[in-house]
């Protein structure tokens, strides 16, 4: 069973929580660093650029500019959106 608290020594585990019921419930996650390398790869990102706005985001100290998504993440969640729409065809 985990806290949640543990040290990541893979890319990809399984965390083992106990739900309300007592009963164990199974988890697959994956390490933050593999997914921010897919996204740079995948969508060709400088990482300083996308980092900054992630971290932009975060703070949040611009709502309520800009007016629509960032860059990064427009492009981020318009595959997302894409893929999602192309499983229910």
């Amino acid at each position: 069973m985990s806290s949640g608290v543990e040290p990541v020594f893979s890319a990809d585990y399984q965390r083992s929580v106990l739900n309300a019921d007592g009963e164990p419930e199974h988890f697959h996650l994956t390490d933050f660093a593999v997914r921010l390398r897919y996204v740079l790869q995948r969508f060709d990102f400088q990482p300083d650029a996308f980092m900054h706005e992630l971290v932009d985001a975060i703070i949040g100290d611009n709502y309520p500019v800009p007016d629509r998504m960032l860059v990064h993440a427009e492009h981020v969640v318009h595959e997302y959106l894409m893929l999602m729409t192309s499983h229910r065809c």
